[in-house]
């Protein structure tokens, strides 16, 4: 297996389980928050942010290099070693559904222009049809 088989395999691993073998306690008022060893820790999906340091980062790779210092080949070993080697895959978020523009109302059309116009300071020739 390459390192970037590797890699991805290990980047998807949920945060949450890197921060518990790593120490790291959940906040009991916010659970989105978590207390490190390098300070709070707010997590959002595969983010994180360190108020105390002022730094963050993406995935599982990234947390370990933040939490323990390593860089990218260590943390690899280090999420391995820690028997962190099933992930869970990245959930994909609902289609969207196709834009659907409201219906024109006409008694509305000077009021958009003008404010197209004056506030925007758009070209009067941008806000006719």
């Amino acid at each position: 297996m390459t390192w970037q088989e590797r890699a991805n395999r290990l980047r998807a691993l949920p945060l949450s389980v890197v921060l518990r073998r790593s120490g790291a306690v959940p906040d009991r008022a916010d659970p989105h928050k978590w207390h490190t060893a390098q300070g709070v820790l707010s997590v959002t999906g595969a983010q994180f942010i360190n108020w105390n340091l002022g730094g963050g980062g993406g995935g599982a790779i990234d947390l370990v290099m933040h939490l323990h210092g390593v860089g990218f080949g260590q943390a690899l070993e280090w999420l391995e070693r820690h028997g962190a080697t099933s992930p869970i895959p990245p959930v994909s978020p609902p289609p969207r559904p196709p834009l659907r523009l409201p219906e024109p109302t006409p008694e509305h059309l000077a009021h958009v222009r003008r404010y197209l116009v004056e506030p925007r300071r758009l070209p009067p020739r941008c806000s006719t049809p």
